[in-house]
């Protein structure tokens, strides 16, 4: 009785604060109405209740900075400040789970200006006061959160409707060889480090009710690393069909994947 009213009281608290960053956001003299409407947008569905990211809200936030130039940088600061003031695990989940929505969910543009917002720091995920911490259960969740998040930020969705990581240069491969030895030694190595990041945020290494918002953020997960996993495939097929033409090096860094795809193959089961 004591625990549940204690948990009462902090939504209630929280519920406050959020009341008063948004009271905070209209006396904000800002250029535009729709960096006001997008921080309190942010705020709603990032609230301090246990109901999970709200579609209305997602798509009132996808609507403002598709139709607001130079929102995106704005947008990517109000989910940084949100994660590092709060000290609340849902709110921070919830967070989190909003980037990872509006990765999955907005156009190629905005995508791409996250990833832009994601390198130039302006958005920044990883500085929050549970990273410092192991010992509640939720926080190594978040916290390996994190991590999925800051690897499939350098991931982008292609016109195909599938993930590619995003590669420096943007150097296009014409021949078959070409491409053969593209998909082994630089998209392998990305897809491996996609995968292991998955591991890390399965259930089944947390000793705590999995709640909704863990079940939504695994869910995301999970339809991301099915597609990672075709071109994964793809990349082991490709790497044993050439392996014996490789040279000394390269057949060293080939058999050192192939090790370690053997393990991850393992922990998939």
């Amino acid at each position: 009785m004591r625990l549940d009213l204690s948990s009462k009281l902090r939504q209630v608290l929280g519920l406050a604060k959020d009341h008063a960053s948004i009271g905070r956001a209209i006396v904000q003299n800002y250029n535009e109405k729709a960096f006001f409407d997008i921080e309190v947008a942010v705020v709603r569905a990032t609230s301090h209740d246990d109901c999970p990211v709200d579609d209305k809200t997602m798509h009132e936030i996808l609507f403002l900075v598709s139709n607001t130039p130079g929102s995106i940088p704005f947008l990517a600061e109000q989910v940084s400040r949100r994660l590092a003031k709060t000290r609340d695990c849902l709110v921070a989940g919830k967070t989190l789970l909003l980037f990872h929505r509006l990765l999955r969910g907005s156009s190629r543009s905005i995508e791409q200006q996250l990833h832009i917002a994601h390198t130039s720091g302006h958005l920044q995920i990883g500085c929050c006061w549970f990273m410092m911490s192991s010992d509640p259960p939720s926080f190594v969740f978040l916290q390996n959160y994190v991590a999925y998040l800051q690897e499939r930020v350098g991931w982008i969705i292609n016109q195909a409707g599938k993930l590619e990581p995003v590669m420096s240069g943007g150097t296009k491969f014409s021949r078959y060889k070409e491409k053969s030895m593209d998909l082994v030694f630089h998209i392998l190595p990305k897809c491996q480090e996609f995968i292991a990041q998955v591991l890390k945020c399965s259930p089944v290494h947390y000793a705590w009710p999995i709640d909704n918002l863990v079940q939504a953020a695994t869910g995301n997960i999970l339809k991301e690393s099915f597609q990672v996993y075709m071109t994964y495939s793809d990349g082991i097929a490709a790497l044993v069909n050439m392996l014996f033409d490789l040279s000394r090096p390269a057949r060293d860094l080939a058999c050192g994947m192939l090790k370690k795809a053997s393990q991850q193959i393992q922990d998939l089961r």
